[in-house]
């Protein structure tokens, strides 16, 4: 099925064996109803001839249930502007490819990065090969990003600022982490009112020079390790935990190694890490495992601190009920 410029596809409750696709500004598929098959579920790419026509490529879907695609569910891609993708009330579950919902913008000039936006909003995204989404910035409002063979939500790009908002949401149950972000620039995490929980890592970061995580009124329970900001190039860091709980992290609940850091826990409370095999043998492990002194202001606890570097077993903050 192509639809051409601002078109408009609606199911009427049928079923779609085959993909909807685009190469136009933008395009939106309405249910009640089902796209399957081979190949996409839906997807609007623009590739123009000459780098001077900059097009942008925008996904709208509204009630649709795309589900057993071969490649990925949701994919918008275009050359030297921004993709846009907004989900409403579907589910975005059991496709291949390298992710349930995709958003590529391919840059062109120096001087002008583009950048692709996913949009969830009362949706899920759940059971895909790999991500469950991958883009630059994303906002996922009263949604389930759950049960992915990869991470649920991966942020990714050399030149814009990666940016994340979860609101009344649940990133659970992910293969990989429940957030990857991963660029050279700026990362913001924001998690309301959420969980992200029994991933391999909560919310991790591996490169970015300037990570900030915000957890508020959230749970981050059940994970390998809560919250990791660790890696070449990342420095500045900074995690803030209000009114949040880390829990029952296997290995680490906070773990930084970036000298320039500052982790703060404000009415908030990370316990009971710390019970792998490998802890004490290969890994240091403690609810707080950071290079620079964290800040557990009144109403806040922790069972153990470690400090990051100081190696097996190591020396404690002395701040952590346990210590």
């Amino acid at each position: 099925m192509l639809l051409n410029k601002n078109g408009t596809f609606d199911l009427n409750g049928h079923t779609l064996i085959g993909e909807v696709r685009g190469d136009t500004s933008e395009i939106a598929i309405v249910g009640p109803g089902t796209i399957t098959g081979p190949g996409y579920g839906v997807r609007n790419e623009r590739t123009p001839s000459s780098f001077r026509d900059l097009p942008t490529a925008r996904i709208v879907i509204e009630g649709v249930t795309i589900t057993g695609n071969d490649d990925m569910g949701v994919y918008a891609y275009a050359i030297g502007k921004n993709t846009v993708v907004t989900i409403v009330d579907s589910t975005v579950s059991n496709n291949g490819g390298a992710a349930g919902v995709r958003t590529r913008s391919l840059q062109t000039d120096f001087r002008h990065a583009p950048r692709g936006k996913v949009t969830v909003e009362g949706s899920t995204i759940s059971g895909n090969l790999s991500t469950g989404i991958w883009s630059n910035s994303v906002v996922a409002r009263d949604s389930q990003v759950v049960s992915n063979g990869g991470s649920g939500i991966v942020l990714s790009h050399s030149s814009v600022k990666l940016k994340l908002k979860l609101i009344n949401s649940s990133l659970d149950d992910n293969a990989g982490n429940g957030v990857l972000t991963n660029g050279f620039r700026h990362a913001r995490v924001i998690s309301l009112d959420s969980s992200i929980s029994r991933n391999d890592i909560g919310i991790s970061d591996a490169w970015t020079e300037r990570p900030r995580v915000k957890v508020k009124r959230s749970n981050v329970d059940g994970n390998r390790i809560g919250v990791s900001l660790s890696g070449l190039g990342v420095r500045s860091t900074k995690i803030v935990l209000r009114d949040s709980t880390i829990a029952g992290s296997a290995e680490n609940g906070v773990y930084v190694d970036s000298t320039d850091d500052r982790t703060t826990l404000a009415r908030s409370s990370v316990t009971g890490s710390g019970f792998s095999p490998e802890c004490g043998v290969s890994t240091s492990c403690a609810d707080l495992n950071t290079a620079v002194f964290p800040r557990v202001k009144a109403a806040s606890s922790c069972g153990t601190s470690h400090i990051n570097g100081s190696g097996i077993p190591g020396q404690s903050w002395g701040v952590c009920a346990l210590d």
